[in-house]
């Protein structure tokens, strides 16, 4: 039987702003319609990996590999037909601050079908998908909570149908109960869609094991542990349990004191 060959496949070795490493040896590999998750704390570089999966950073010694098409160092027409099958929510979701929710919602289809048909059909339509009702889409962003603005950031980040969902922090700035209820609408979505999704959080290990498959800690640098959600009580590795059960003391507390 032929290996199956991964969707994404991202080494990075190294990336440093100044003098300060923020990706050392960093190597990631994951399979269509797998949902993973990079945990790490806050202010350790987690972004900057999306960001160089964007090509917004280009590392000097990197290889960037979607469907075994390497990605990295492409030119800028290359660059947007490969980012064209993205979606990407945002920490803050960003919707446009002067443009109607529903506006925000189907921007990507509007840049992409000026006749607006599938566009019309897609902000009536997939709001519900994600809890939002039909109220909800003639508002300015001003004018909704904030677990109303992620839940219309996600409808934005999937109206395009994108075979790869990046998530950047999808549930900072809520708390645990509201974070755990904008992480419902993720999973249904990635259900539903079959997208291949990569999620970046620094959220409590609750949110993580609810929308992911597979897990990797990531802390200086590097992936510490990565594996299947469901050996992750039992990994055996020090950093990957600190996680879990949010131990304050060691061994990432042991290690920013040295």
């Amino acid at each position: 039987m032929a290996k199956t060959m991964p969707k994404f496949h991202v080494q990075i070795v190294p990336k440093n702003f100044g003098l300060q490493i923020v990706l050392n040896d960093l190597n990631l590999e994951f399979y269509s319609h797998q949902s993973i998750v990079v945990n790490a704390g806050s202010g350790y570089g987690k972004s900057v990996i999306l960001e160089c999966l964007f090509g917004n950073y280009k590392p000097e010694n990197c290889s960037i590999t979607i469907d075994v098409n390497k990605t990295i160092w492409v030119n800028n027409c290359q660059r947007d037909q490969i980012i064209d099958g993205f979606g990407m929510l945002f920490q803050g979701a960003d919707l446009f601050d002067r443009r109607l929710v529903w506006e925000t919602m189907v921007f990507g289809l509007l840049t992409r079908d000026p006749g607006h048909k599938k566009a019309s059909e897609t902000g009536i339509n997939k709001p519900s998908q994600v809890g939002l009702g039909p109220d909800v889409v003639d508002r300015y962003p001003r004018e909704l909570l904030d677990t109303m603005k992620k839940h219309a950031g996600l409808v934005r980040t999937i109206a395009t149908n994108p075979g790869i969902v990046f998530f950047d922090e999808p549930t900072t700035g809520l708390d645990p109960i509201t974070g755990d209820i904008t992480n419902n609408p993720v999973v249904k979505c990635l259900e539903k869609s079959g997208a291949t999704a990569l999620t970046t959080t620094h959220a409590t290990m609750i949110g993580t094991l609810k929308i992911a498959d597979h897990i990797a800690i990531f802390f200086q640098g590097i992936i510490l542990w990565t594996g299947p959600t469901d050996e992750f009580d039992d990994s055996g590795n020090e950093f990957a349990d600190q996680f879990l059960h949010r131990r304050p003391d060691c061994p990432t507390q042991m290690t920013l004191q040295n």
